[in-house]
């Protein structure tokens, strides 16, 4: 019965990933392949910054703009941002201009929805990669899996738009395009000199800048200590698998799973015979809720010939460099954003600020 439970829980648990997954990845390849297409056929003008319309603390850039055909265009970003940088009246700025709606333009130096569309692409690739390799795809996976289909499937029914009422991606697009337009219209049109030059703005352009100073090599500082940390655990895994030794070994027990419930783990006890001939146990380091083996399961063992009593593992294959993989991306994301920071805060310091 309780084997049963556990099977459910851990196949719950591997749909619950799966899904995630299928869904980051396929709206990433959304947003990444609408980045692609937009710029391909978008058309590309010199447009320059009339000035700013602001919300809050949150500055929208205006564009003005000509076109082939003679015709001028004023268009608000739909993206904004707290930074005064970059915003400049009269800044020169190159655009991608939709031929469809010429009145819509936006710079062509930002990538924020590709970069998003790539990071929930790569994500969702991972947590699919670790479902598949973490988890064993049973048959109470398929049953778990039906079960949720089926339920999300009249949930889904009670809330999907009825079809003569979907609108297109265009037709949504420009939709979202026209309420934006329509609540900066009643918004003014400033300088953002003019709003630096305040008490306020010269307060808030104080605070921004002791801010960038700091958060630059506080990024890269964490980035590079998880490309560290993702290295030494690369290197320890390698050196195992070069110097170590495999055995086959059986699960004894497993410490905390009387106890343990969400948020708690469960160690699996592992009994081998090392190549002396010696009976070694040992405790795995990775623990899980629920348990990842039961008891009197077969596994395959790596160990360190001469001290297996201290350096054993249970052998997951391509599943253990998962940790050491996922610690170097995102050291590299981390350590190439802090240095950009950086980078941007010298310019603007040899620029008087």
């Amino acid at each position: 019965m309780f084997e049963g439970i556990f099977d459910s829980a851990i196949a719950y648990q591997q749909v619950l990933m799966l899904i995630g997954g299928f869904i980051a990845l396929g709206l990433g390849t959304l947003l990444a392949g609408n980045e692609i297409y937009s710029r391909r056929r978008a058309l590309r003008v010199a447009g320059i910054i009339s000035g700013v319309r602001q919300k809050g603390n949150t500055y929208y850039p205006v564009y003005r703009y000509q076109l082939p055909g003679g015709e001028v265009f004023d268009s608000t970003s739909d993206i904004g941002s707290s930074a005064f940088q970059g915003k400049e009246t009269g800044r020169l700025v190159p655009l991608l201009v939709d031929p469809d709606a010429p009145a819509a333009a936006r710079a062509a130096g930002n990538w924020a929805f590709g970069a998003v569309g790539v990071f929930l692409a790569s994500a969702g690739g991972l947590l699919i990669l670790f479902a598949f390799l973490e988890y064993p795809v049973t048959q109470m996976t398929w049953i778990v899996t039906v079960a949720l289909f089926c339920y999300s499937g009249m949930k889904l029914q009670n809330i999907l738009v009825p079809k003569g009422q979907r609108l297109t991606l265009a037709a949504w697009k420009a939709a979202m395009k026209q309420k934006h337009d329509a609540e900066m219209l009643g918004l003014p049109v400033v300088r953002i000199e003019d709003l630096m030059a305040a008490d306020s703005g010269k307060k808030a352009l104080a605070q921004k800048q002791r801010a960038r100073l700091v958060a630059g090599p506080l990024i890269f500082g964490c980035g590079m200590l998880l490309m560290v940390a993702g290295v030494h655990f690369g290197n320890g895994l390698d050196s195992m698998l070069q110097q170590g030794a495999t055995a086959q070994g059986t699960v004894v027990a497993v410490e905390g799973a009387e106890n343990a419930a969400p948020g708690g783990l469960a160690y699996p006890v592992v009994s081998f015979t090392d190549d002396k001939g010696r009976s070694v146990r040992f405790r795995d380091k990775r623990g899980r809720f629920p348990p990842e083996f039961g008891v009197g399961e077969d596994v395959s063992v790596l160990y360190l010939p001469g001290d297996a009593a201290h350096i054993a593992m249970i052998d997951r294959g391509a599943g253990d460099y998962l940790l050491p993989l996922f610690l170097l991306l995102s050291g590299t994301v981390f350590s190439i954003a802090g240095a950009v920071m950086m980078r941007r805060d010298q310019k603007n310091l040899k620029k008087g600020g």
